[in-house]
């Protein structure tokens, strides 16, 4: 069965894997960091294009969660460990109602060993994951190996901001304001960084059960990428930044990325309209050791797109 899922769906089920299958990172030690404004989704063109389909994603998302703090979600941010998509904490901003903020914590249909502890006066709810977890009705659905005891840190940080962690320590920084909610919340609509520097060190990033090899030599002197979709008026706008060690570098990385380009356009006729306005709107300047890769494309034709993607 193939499942088309809206990006909320799609992040909050993986903040949900991600809290029950990974360790934690202080933010500070973060070598990745994704955030995404579900808000702004909903209230654009792309939210008529992604629509969850599946019930069983929704049912189990809205079990885990609350059906209504699930639809509260307006911001998501994750961020990790150079374990790519394995390691993170997640952070749910939203105008979450009190009824909504007490069906996530009290999960009526979910059974766990649960332990509410303090730091400086703060509750923080410390779930044991492990083979007594009952999930009402689902219990042919979920398994948990008799060998695994995994412990989830989640609070409330503000009212419309909730944490979910595997690093008590990591809470208790935010707790302590050593982190604010001005350090996550972005304008654009997705934005992605990521430390290439500790991902290399540790043989690429690792994607699931995959791994993304990136043995270049130039990648190997840039130390960060970014990237960031950014709605404007009837258009969206992609920007990618890479940061490098030096100027060699710099100069190194335009000349390949603007090679690339020519040759793209000497080999690669399309008739795909989106393809060849993304292309011609193509912009990569140099400012210092910064590349800065900007274009856009018009928002009907994106959402065309995703829409006849979806279809097949």
């Amino acid at each position: 069965m193939k499942i088309k899922t809206t990006i909320k769906s799609l992040f909050l089920s993986a903040s949900l894997l991600a809290a029950f299958n990974s360790n934690a990172v202080n933010m500070n030690d973060a070598s990745w960091y994704l955030n995404v404004d579900i808000d702004t989704l909903k209230q654009g063109p792309l939210n008529s294009v992604m629509k969850i389909e599946d019930e069983e994603v929704n049912e189990m998302i809205n079990l885990f969660f609350g059906a209504e703090f699930h639809q509260q979600v307006n911001q998501i941010t994750l961020y990790g460990d150079n374990e790519g998509f394995g390691d993170f904490s997640v952070l749910l901003q939203g105008d979450f109602t009190e009824k909504s903020r007490q069906d996530l914590f009290n999960h009526k249909n979910i059974k766990l060993d649960e332990e509410v502890i303090y730091f400086k006066d703060h509750p923080i709810h410390q779930f044991d994951i492990n083979k007594n977890i009952q999930v009402l009705g689902y219990e042919e659905k979920v398994t948990i190996d008799d060998e695994t005891d995994i412990k989830l840190y989640v609070t409330e940080l503000q009212p419309n901001l909730i944490m979910l962690s595997r690093d008590l320590s990591d809470t208790q920084s935010w707790i302590s304001n050593k982190f604010n909610v001005n350090d996550i919340s972005q304008s654009g609509l997705f934005s992605v960084i990521v430390n290439l520097q500790q991902a290399l060190a540790h043989g690429g990033m690792k994607l699931d059960k995959g791994n993304m090899k990136m043995n270049s030599e130039i990648l190997k002197k840039v130390s960060q990428v970014s990237f960031s979709i950014i709605e404007d008026k009837d258009s969206y706008i992609l920007e990618a930044a890479l940061t490098t060690d030096d100027d060699a570098t710099a100069t190194q990385v335009l000349q390949v990325l603007n090679g690339l380009i020519a040759l793209n356009a000497l080999s690669n006729v399309s008739d795909n309209e989106l393809h060849n306005q993304l292309m011609s709107n193509l912009d990569i300047q140099r400012n210092g050791f910064n590349i800065i890769i900007t274009t856009s494309a018009e928002t009907n034709l994106i959402v065309k797109s995703i829409a006849e993607k979806n279809i097949h």
